[in-house]
């Protein structure tokens, strides 16, 4: 099985990365205890047809390039992806850094309660990239 882009457990249950290539890769998450993905990315980016395959849900909170860049996300979208994010759910886009990113930040934020610095700093280890104006102010405003 080729290794997974920023795979790594956020809390107990909870999962993020960046796609999944392989049916070997959902076969793992699901023998994880994995149920559903969160996907951020649009369809265009890449599809998770294999998901299904073993048992995953996928919910599908597109984030476009645009957005990314200038306008940010779409908030009750945004929010209602955030709150999907529950035991036995992989959040994930093309490689994990910043859509995933913003969005754990903000699950630690509003779900678990931390402050701004160590989200912040947690999005910074996983490689978000804050020249993604759309998100940055996005976060910014939280």
């Amino acid at each position: 099985m080729t290794p997974i882009s920023e795979f790594s457990l956020v809390a107990p249950g909870i999962w993020r990365s960046g796609h999944f290539t392989e049916a070997a890769q959902w076969e793992y998450f699901a023998g994880l205890g994995g149920k559903r993905a969160i996907k951020l990315d649009t369809l265009a980016e890449d599809n998770d047809s294999l998901a299904a395959a073993f048992g995953i849900e996928v919910l599908y909170h597109p984030i476009s390039t645009l957005q990314q860049i200038l306008l940010g996300p779409n908030d009750k979208d945004f929010r209602q992806a955030v709150s999907e994010i529950i035991p036995g759910t992989i959040v994930h886009c093309k490689n994990g850094w910043d859509r995933t990113g913003l969005a754990i930040g903000c699950f630690r934020l509003w779900q678990q309660k931390w402050s701004k610095n160590p989200a912040r700093a947690e999005m910074d280890a996983h490689g978000y990239h804050e020249m993604l104006l759309g998100l940055t102010v996005y976060w910014m405003r939280q």
